[in-house]
């Protein structure tokens, strides 16, 4: 793994702001159930880090979650992987669950993984 970045999750309190976000779709699978939403987000990078903006809309999905439950914050963060099968394989057998994945192109592409530590979420991508 050497690609790092952390995702913050935020209420907009001024709609102006966020008109440099783009909308973009989310299409994966939440708890074995279709995910098909749409939020709002804006990624930068900081050095060898990878900051991400996102804003849910109003549909129910792990950000909405997180922002109702704890408000603005840090939710997760994530690690680019060369096997992203082989990870989470390894990772379920040491009791971690997924409960997202998104796929691209045909394929799984990234994963949200709960590490049964705490409330450390890390979300996996291969690209």
């Amino acid at each position: 793994m050497s690609y790092f970045f952390k995702t913050l999750i935020f209420r907009s309190r001024a709609r102006s702001s966020m008109r440099r976000f783009q909308g973009s779709p989310f299409r994966g699978v939440l708890y074995d159930k279709p995910l098909d939403i749409e939020l709002k987000q804006l990624c930068t990078k900081i050095g060898d880090i990878e900051l991400e903006l996102i804003q849910p809309g109003e549909e129910e999905s792990p950000w909405k979650d997180f922002l109702d439950s704890k408000g603005e914050g840090i939710q997760h963060l994530g690690f680019k992987v060369d096997d992203l099968k082989d990870v989470i394989a390894k990772l379920v057998k040491q009791g971690a669950s997924v409960f997202v994945t998104g796929k691209a192109r045909g394929r799984l592409q990234a994963a949200y993984v709960d590490l049964g530590v705490g409330d450390i979420i890390v979300e996996l991508m291969e690209f």
